[in-house]
């Protein structure tokens, strides 16, 4: 469940007068199933949305929170969950690692701070709140951040990373498709008039009709900047190539076999650090949806730092 439906479904239940609470993973270490951002929204029949880790974790976690709620008397808490046996904070968990998740009610005089976060990342913006011990709040103005059992964490939602997939066609639906539900803000472009796969793209935040020669003219540069050519053919792979050669990104990568990738990376000089060609995963990948499996992957390693 991406980021967005998780603030959504808290905005719908206070907008229908449910007693809910929001709980975030503000920290973690080691391997750990949830890790810092993780959202779960709980109501007095249980989880609503999200997930904190999953498993005994988040079970105990979501059993305080629900007595909490029907009992009306849900307090802004903090607890560290240790995912090894013996510890005096287990979790039920092996993983090995840590995790330190945050709980608090949110009410329904919040409801416009939580419809601003919604419109905000849903406008593929970046937008602060806090959560701790003083509990929920939107802004970034409370307490100390960052130390466990903090009256306020600063946390901030909203993508992270964008990514640009270039080439409107199947293949780029199906990458659309898986990518917006990792939290990546997708800009799709084009320059074929008339496609309908373009036109119609569903899981597309925003859809770019540009020749594939002027791209370094609208495709902004930086490392939080990723870029997936997937067009129809070599030769408009080739500008698209062409195009973003010198433009400093976080990720550039080509779909392709090797050969053709040689053909077209022949003459170009030094490759960018950033440059992945062939791009994805391999996992002998054929079809649209088993290239986008494969592309989302990298691009969930990249953005991981993995």
């Amino acid at each position: 469940m991406s980021e967005l439906a998780v603030w959504e479904a808290l905005a719908t239940a206070l907008g229908e007068g449910r007693t809910v609470g929001l709980a975030a993973v503000v920290g973690s270490r080691g391997s750990s199933p949830g890790h810092a951002g993780a959202l779960m929204v709980v109501g007095e029949e249980g989880r609503l949305a999200g997930t904190v880790g999953g498993g005994a974790a988040e079970a105990g976690v979501l059993d305080r929170m629900v007595a909490g709620l029907r009992g009306r008397d849900l307090r802004a808490e903090e607890v560290q969950l240790t995912h090894r046996p013996g510890s005096p904070t287990a979790s039920g968990l092996l993983c090995g690692g840590e995790q330190w998740v945050a709980w608090a009610p949110v009410r329904l005089e919040q409801l416009e701070d939580v419809r601003a976060v919604v419109a905000a990342v849903a406008a593929g913006e970046r937008i602060a709140w806090t959560i701790g011990t003083d509990g929920w709040a939107l802004g970034e103005e409370a307490g100390p951040t960052g130390e466990a059992g903090a009256a306020a964490h600063r946390m901030v939602s909203g993508p992270t990373h964008e990514v640009w997939v270039v080439g409107g066609g199947h293949v780029g639906l199906a990458l659309s498709r898986v990518l917006a539900t990792l939290d990546f803000w997708v800009v799709v472009a084009e320059e074929r008039e008339g496609l309908a796969l373009f036109d119609e793209n569903p899981w597309a935040h925003r859809r770019v009709s540009v020749p594939f020669a002027e791209l370094a003219r609208v495709v902004p540069p930086g490392d939080r900047t990723y870029v997936t050519v997937v067009t129809a053919g070599a030769p408009s792979d080739a500008v698209a190539l062409d195009a973003l050669w010198d433009v400093p990104l976080g990720y550039l990568g080509v779909m392709g076999s090797r050969a053709k990738i040689a053909r077209l990376l022949a003459g170009r000089g030094a490759r960018p650090a950033w440059l992945r060609a062939p791009m994805g995963v391999p996992i002998g990948s054929h079809s649209p949806a088993e290239i986008a499996v494969s592309v989302a992957a990298e691009l969930v390693a990249v953005r991981g730092g993995v």
